[in-house]
């Protein structure tokens, strides 16, 4: 519709300055699909170069969103305390909200981790090994910490090969 509109003022002003008996380059209908193409090759080049320059963010686990997390962090390690939930993250910060855990690992979708045991979730990156203590096995952290694995999320480490059978 605005081809309509600029394509005829083009002719129009194309007789004004050119005189009633002056060269015109074009009519009212080859004036309105030129102007038709030009806007649409302008449209689709502006559409082609913005889709070519934005920049994709990264992946992101929307637990990190939810704590405000900065650029570049990642989970260490989630775990369940009362109605609340522990994260870790790979700067050391400890965050405290009011989550089930549950909810939280639904929230986890880039990094890869899994739970260990009913409260708790690790980052496949943050277990340093398997130790056995006492009877009870234990995934060890890189700061040396413990978390216990529970007999049903055994098979996730066996899976993962952390853990033989």
């Amino acid at each position: 519709s605005l081809a309509v509109v600029f394509g005829t003022g083009l002719v129009f002003v194309n007789r004004w300055l050119t005189g009633p008996d002056g060269a015109h380059v074009f009519d009212v209908p080859a004036s309105i699909v030129v102007t038709f193409s030009i806007a649409a090759a302008v449209v689709t080049l502006r559409r082609w170069m913005q889709a070519s320059v934005a920049v994709m963010p990264s992946p992101r686990d929307r637990l990190l969103d939810r704590i405000g997390a900065g650029d570049g962090i990642r989970l260490s390690k989630v775990s369940s305390d009362n109605h609340h939930i522990r994260i870790l993250t790979s700067d050391g910060a400890e965050h405290r909200i009011w989550m089930r855990l549950r909810d939280a690992g639904a929230e986890i979708d880039v990094e890869p981790g899994m739970f260990v045991h009913r409260s708790h979730w690790v980052a496949l990156s943050e277990i340093s090994r398997i130790e056995e203590e006492g009877g009870k096995e234990f995934v060890r952290l890189p700061g040396g910490a413990g978390v216990p694995i529970g007999p049903k999320y055994r098979p996730n480490l066996i899976e993962a090969g952390l853990l033989n059978d």
